[in-house]
């Protein structure tokens, strides 16, 4: 497993330092917003390596080594979680480090809305990522675009009364929809995996 996600790492910092570096950027910016997309977009890193793998005909050498498809799958899924993981991170390092420089209290609300953010970003790969083994990276994708397109659209509809919402709710009620969302990322995401493994062991038969 360590060997599969240091393959991908290589290949991601090899081939897609400039894209690295954006979400690098993105998450040592103040805003709350840019934090947010460095994470969305740190999620799409995964899909990313499957490109390259499927490029390269990976899936070729690696049926002569020892891995099995639950592995190859998982690295996947890994590479994602660590990934926006260390965005959501370097976001919460950097909101809390303005904050103290400015002599501002610490917002428990913006802690709270970039862990939902990051529950979103698992909780999208781990809707596209059973496709993309499936169907494959290049008619996955139009399905990824899809759903990104479905999200942000939603969320320029909702607009102003989500951020109504989260201003008016209490941190209390922010905290229990954020434990609900960790929650539906975990059980969404072990489903995912599971249906993950099965496609890509039905692609190999």
């Amino acid at each position: 497993m360590k060997g599969l996600l240091l393959k991908d790492f290589y290949t991601l910092i090899k081939q897609m330092k400039l894209f690295l570096a954006f979400i690098v950027i993105f998450s040592l910016l103040p805003g709350y917003n840019m934090a947010a997309f460095a994470i969305m977009y740190a999620s799409f890193l995964p899909m990313t390596a499957l490109a390259y793998d499927e490029r390269s005909k990976w899936d070729t050498l690696a049926a002569m080594m020892p891995y099995t498809p639950r592995q190859m799958v998982l690295s996947k899924y890994l590479l994602g979680y660590i990934t926006t993981g260390a965005a959501a991170l370097l976001a919460f390092v950097v909101q809390t480090f303005t904050a103290v420089i400015k002599k501002e209290p610490l917002s428990a609300e913006g802690w709270l809305s970039l862990a939902m953010v990051l529950c979103v970003a698992v909780i999208m790969q781990a809707v596209v990522m059973p496709i993309m083994f499936k169907m494959g990276v290049e008619k996955g994708r139009m399905v990824f675009f899809a759903v990104v397109a479905v999200i942000v659209l939603g969320g320029m509809a909702l607009g102003d009364n989500l951020v109504a919402v989260l201003e008016d709710a209490s941190t209390a009620s922010l905290s229990t929809v954020c434990l609900i969302a960790v929650g539906a990322a975990v059980i969404i995401n072990l489903i995912s995996i599971a249906i993950s493994a099965k496609m890509y062991r039905l692609r190999k038969i």
